[in-house]
This record gives C-alpha cells, structure tokens and sequence, in this order.
C-alpha cells in the first residue's frame, strides 16, 4: 500500500512541476509604458488605487491612468537583462531589466515635465507597476545619472522568472 501511495503522491509532484513550468512559458509581446506618479488622486487623471510608495503603512503614490510614453523598439535602444544572485543573503536569483531610451523617446518624456523641475514616475508592464522613481529635468541639480532626463535609465525588477524578464527584453527587439 504504501508504494501505491508513493508512486501517487511522485505522479502528482511530478504533474504539479509540469504545470509549473507550463506557468512559466513565455506569454505574449510584453505592453511597457512609463507612466507619471501624483502624491494624491487626481479624478480622470489617476488611478483611484495607489501603489507603495515605502514599507510605511498607508503611503502610496499614484500613477495616472494614461502613459507618458508606450515604449516600443523605436523608443528603447537596448534592453538590457542583469542577474543578481542573492543566494548567499538567502534571497535567491533575482532578475531586473533596464531600459536604454533613445535620445528621441527621452526628449519626448521630457515635454511631459514643462514647468517642473521634477516628477515621479512608474514603469508598468502589462498593466502592473514597478515601483516609482524620481525623473529630474534640473540639469544643475547633484542627482544619479539614472534619473536625469538625458540619461534616464528606467529599470524593472526584481523578477523571481527569467523567462519573465527575457518576455520583457524580447518586447524591444
């Protein structure tokens, strides 16, 4: 009786992994927009439901509703996928893209920003947000490189799937 058990309880992991790895398949061409982020709602203009801004409770931030820029392969010139093994820490392999905009797609966000000097912003991939950061247009102010209008490098991450970033990098060839 208890190999018939066994040999069950071995077909069904064995089913459970096959479904797993169907789960994990690549899907469709990836939809990556950026999208401008308000620290309240504005009605029409965001979305009613925020995002965390931190770890604090109650904190969020809220990206608008239409995007800033739909990136497509015209917008981005590379993407561009970095592994991070945090295995030692505990955390496991983690993945994260980072998107190299084009100097047209950069100038064009920039139009997004007359008469800020800065603005927060999401990137959201089919529909699901990635955090936020800051976008700085002030050529004079110390801030990373990353973040500046000219060198805006947006990145998404982390992603516990491979095959979910490398959907995201095959999205922009």
């Amino acid at each position: 009786m208890s190999t018939r058990i066994a040999l069950t309880l071995g077909i069904a992991v064995l089913t459970a992994s096959g479904l797993f790895l169907a789960a994990e398949e690549p899907k469709n061409k990836a939809k990556v927009e950026l999208r401008w982020v308000e620290l309240k709602p504005i009605k029409g203009v965001t979305e009613a439901e925020g995002i965390p801004a931190s770890e604090a409770e109650g904190d969020v931030v809220y990206p608008h509703t239409k995007p800033a820029l739909v990136l497509t392969n015209k917008e981005v010139s590379e993407a561009k996928l970095t592994k991070h093994d945090l295995t030692k820490n505990g955390l496991g392999v983690n993945y994260m893209v980072t998107l190299h905009l084009t100097k047209e797609a950069r100038a064009k966000l920039a139009e997004g920003l007359t008469g800020k000097e800065s603005r927060m912003i999401t990137v959201t991939v089919d529909g699901k947000h990635w955090g936020w950061s800051w976008y700085v247009i002030d050529k004079d102010k110390r801030v990373s490189e990353q973040i500046r209008a000219e060198t805006f490098l947006p990145q998404i991450g982390y992603f516990s799937s491979e095959v979910e970033a490398q959907r995201i990098v095959a999205a922009f060839k």
